[in-house]
């Protein structure tokens, strides 16, 4: 009896760090593709202090957000957005455009995917 009582427990306690893990995920998700869009904005017109500047909440948000989401999602995954973070900084730092155009884009298809990956319906079940 006293088995059957941990299993549940531990069983419960699994599905409420899934739910609390998956429910973060998609809040970073669309935090990133919301100000990415704000970033491609500050980019077209040329406002590249204030694009750089949100870049780089963006690098301090996935930071904050590490330990959870390292956990849950694929390491590659994680570490492709973290990369593509890092990389459109350092574009924006240097002014160039059409990279920093691509890093931009490539930064909210990452989370787009991250999201649509870990977004529970039976495609992704079986």
């Amino acid at each position: 009896m006293r088995s059957t009582i941990m299993s549940v427990i531990i069983f419960f306690s699994l599905l409420c760090f899934v739910y609390f893990a998956n429910n973060s995920l998609i809040e970073l998700c669309d935090t990133i593709s919301n100000r990415t869009e704000e970033i491609e904005l500050l980019i077209s017109n040329k406002e590249w202090e204030k694009a750089y500047s949100s870049t780089n909440e963006i690098i301090d948000l996935i930071d904050k957000n590490q330990m959870v989401s390292s956990i849950y999602i694929n390491h590659n995954d994680f570490d492709n957005l973290m990369d593509e973070a890092v990389e459109l900084s350092l574009y924006t730092s240097c002014r160039d455009y059409t990279e920093s155009i691509i890093a931009v884009n490539s930064l909210k298809n990452f989370a787009k995917n991250i999201k649509h990956l870990h977004n529970p319906n039976i495609e992704n079940i079986f």
